[in-house]
């Protein structure tokens, strides 16, 4: 059996860390005039820390704490109750990893077209390798 748990920290210091490289960046367009004026400027970072605190509410609200697989179940739990939803390895179709903007996610197609997405974005990268290997092992039985 393996077990995964997630760190709100990562979560906090990812939205974070965007945050301040995207006001960063606006900041220094905003020292060019012919590019954006200070009023837009102001009004981007606010559209960027309104993003970040739904990232962030979102994550605590139905977000991925803990994963588990045993032999036959894909567990994960979700949100501040750790909600289980459990996905049987019959109806795991197919498993892949994707990489968007420097994250991982692996990705489960699931039997009737539905798909499940886990973001390494709340995992150490180490921990999440390794559960990546084991979900390839787990797949195939």
């Amino acid at each position: 059996m393996f077990r995964m748990d997630g760190r709100p920290f990562l979560v906090l210091a990812a939205t974070a860390g965007a945050f301040v490289l995207g006001a960063i960046l606006v900041v220094l367009a905003a020292l060019v005039p012919s590019l954006i004026s200070w009023l837009a400027a102001g009004l981007v970072i606010l559209a960027l820390a309104a993003i970040g605190g739904t990232e962030i509410v979102l994550w605590f609200k139905s977000g991925i704490r803990s994963i588990e697989i045993d032999a036959d179940t894909l567990t994960l739990y979700r949100g501040a109750a750790l909600r289980p939803e459990r996905i049987p390895r019959a109806s795991a179709r197919a498993v892949r990893t994707v990489r968007r903007f420097g994250r991982r996610i692996a990705v489960v197609r699931r039997a009737a077209g539905r798909t499940l997405r886990i973001p390494e974005g709340a995992f150490p990268r180490e921990e999440f390798s390794r559960f990546l290997a084991v979900l390839e092992t787990w797949r195939r039985g």
